[in-house]
């Protein structure tokens, strides 16, 4: 990954924009995303990258159902990222299990604050407090915790770090 790419551009937003970037998977903790996301009224959800075809897919039927109940919005497959991470506030990824995340490592080097879950290689790159909050594994709750709590922080200093 080249770093160079991706500047520091943090900008606030209203309502804040939560996302989620990658492959549209239950073990990615996509339902817990949505689940938390839509609770909370002054934040906004995101969910951009691609419908798959693995085992933990989640259906194009079950994304229309969520982007019809208003609890979510879904971008897409998005080609220029650094556009993409200009656009939101903060990045989630609420993984079941993960290596080192490349979308957590792009929102990181724009400068925006992350979420991850309590996973090894989503905490291996988060210091929970500093550049990101850490959450409980697929716990809805956690992350919605998480999240308004994140509402609540300096996201600007967070990224920085």
């Amino acid at each position: 990954m080249d770093i160079t790419l991706y500047t520091q551009s943090y900008a606030q937003h209203t309502p804040l924009i939560f996302a989620y970037v990658g492959r549209m998977l239950y073990d990615k903790g996509v339902a817990e995303f949505v689940q938390a996301i839509s609770k909370i009224p002054n934040a906004k959800g995101v969910l951009i990258g691609g419908i798959d075809s693995n085992p933990s897919a989640i259906s194009q039927d079950v994304m229309d159902g969520w982007v019809l109940d208003n609890a979510i919005e879904y971008w897409g497959v998005q080609s220029d990222m650094q556009a993409v991470y200009k656009n939101i506030s903060c990045l989630v990824l609420a993984s079941y299990r993960e290596g080192l995340s490349m979308s957590v490592m792009e929102a990181m080097a724009s400068s925006l604050p992350v979420i991850v879950s309590n996973v090894r290689g989503c905490k291996d790159l988060v210091n929970d407090g500093d550049n990101g909050y850490i959450c409980e594994v697929k716990s809805s709750q956690s992350l919605k915790h998480t999240i308004e709590k994140m509402c609540q922080s300096d996201m600007k200093k967070m990224g920085a770090c």
